[in-house]
């Protein structure tokens, strides 16, 4: 069982907690691009935080936000199930 109604209350426990970092930089997201891909191979394999990313290009929603990596670590995983420690 999830311990939030919906994904609102985890960014903003996400935030509380400095887990999670808004990104503002244009990021071209288009098919056969590679400016996302490095990014989110980094933040991934280094146990980075969750990130925010507000300024993507190259698809239809560009206003809509994308979350990655909110359960990027077990210690996020186990925030979104309301377990104080790592699973």
């Amino acid at each position: 069982m999830m311990a939030f109604d919906d994904m609102r209350g985890f960014i903003q426990l996400l935030k509380s907690k400095d887990q999670l970092k808004e990104i503002g930089i244009e990021l071209n997201v288009a098919r056969g691009t590679t400016e996302l891909q490095p990014l989110m191979r980094f933040i991934h394999n280094s146990n980075g935080p969750a990130l925010m990313l507000n300024n993507l290009s190259g698809y239809n929603c560009p206003d809509i936000p994308v979350l990655f990596n909110p359960y990027g670590t077990r210690e996020r995983t186990s925030m979104i199930l309301g377990k104080e420690n790592p699973l």
